[in-house]
């Protein structure tokens, strides 16, 4: 009878979202980001969450299509002060309908294929911690029927929040994914480029999943394939098989078909070398990192076309229909990602 009546309750507030019971946040009420609530990831919220999302396992795929994995303690980020930077990272859109921040989530859910949750935004999140506490707000982001506005002005929030705890003196490095992605554009143009003391302590700009940026740029646009990536920079793609018809991805959609023609390749930021996909093992749900799934990357009629190594069909599996790898932007290309990160604020700091 128990389980009966709580099931009936969950049903009950979610007909009725107004009615709350004691103390209860609710997904559509105004954040406050001085609250633990309202951080995906954060250093001293929740430090374990970076570690929780780091990969203890690489697996190896041969040629000849056999594969090895071992133990691995070669990824161990800390986020305690003396991390060079601070990362402040928007995550993509989680929720269906209206504005409603995913928050009370985190501990229900799994790291797993096509499941676009906090779990996912957390392993996008440690692609970007190879030399940055993290930071990530759960904003009322924009989903269907929502409004951009207020989701953005949950963002400005949550910024200056992330600001006051920093400082004033320590580099940062903007991310984010999708939707993310595009209230990072805001955030740049409308607060942060009219605030020199604030651009000087840009690293990096980081916008993958969307087709789009500010002209003109207040900061270079890492092009690829043939310029050298360049610190500070803004870094921006969107991954799709190589058949892929760019109309027909997501940031076909959203830019009508345009795209974005300088689209980073992160292969560049390692001499064209791969070095890993982030993936949930089949069984654990654990982050896995997997080597020898890409051949190669290239930026092709708008879109980064990423080419696998073998025909096990790993990759195909990701695509989200019309061979758009959207939702794994970065898992595609998390050591490349990290390993670019730890260059720009190392070269930011000399």
């Amino acid at each position: 009878m128990g389980n009966r009546d709580s099931c009936l309750a969950g049903c009950l507030r979610r007909l009725w979202p107004w009615r709350r019971l004691e103390g209860q946040i609710l997904p559509g009420d105004p954040p406050d980001f001085s609250l633990p609530t309202y951080w995906l990831a954060h250093p001293g919220h929740w430090p374990r969450r970076v570690a929780e999302n780091l990969p203890k396992t690489i697996c190896g795929l041969q040629p000849d299509g056999t594969k090895t994995c071992e133990a691995t303690d070669q990824y161990s980020d800390s986020q305690s002060s003396e991390v060079a930077a601070d990362l402040f990272y928007l995550h993509g859109t989680m929720e269906g309908m209206g504005n409603r921040a995913s928050i009370d989530r985190y501990d229900k859910e799994a790291f797993q294929s096509k499941a676009f949750n906090t779990r996912h935004q957390m392993t996008i999140v440690t692609a970007f911690t190879s030399a940055c506490r993290a930071y990530a707000p759960l904003y009322r982001q924009a989903a269907m029927g929502g409004s951009w506005d207020l989701a953005y002005q949950d963002v400005l929030a949550a910024f200056e929040q992330f600001l006051s705890e920093v400082g004033s003196e320590r580099p940062i490095v903007l991310a984010g994914h999708s939707q993310g992605s595009l209230h990072i554009i805001r955030l740049v143009k409308e607060r942060i480029q009219g605030d020199p003391a604030l651009m000087r302590r840009l690293c990096a700009v980081h916008a993958p999943g969307m087709g789009q940026w500010m002209e003109p740029s207040p900061l270079p646009v890492d092009r690829a394939p043939d310029d050298p990536p360049t610190t500070p920079a803004v870094a921006i793609w969107a991954a799709a098989t190589p058949e892929a018809d760019r109309k027909w991805t997501l940031i076909g959609f959203m830019s009508r078909g345009a795209g974005f023609r300088d689209f980073a390749n992160p292969c560049a930021w390692t001499n064209g070398e791969h070095l890993g996909v982030l993936l949930p093992d089949d069984d654990t749900k654990l982050p896995v990192l997997h080597r020898g799934l890409v051949q190669r990357a290239e930026v092709v009629d708008g879109l980064l076309r990423v080419h696998p190594a073998s025909a096990d069909g790993t990759l195909t599996k990701l695509h989200m229909g019309h061979h758009d790898y959207h939702a794994y932007d970065v898992h595609l290309f998390w050591a490349n990602v990290r390993e670019r990160v730890k260059q720009q604020v190392a070269a930011f700091r000399t």
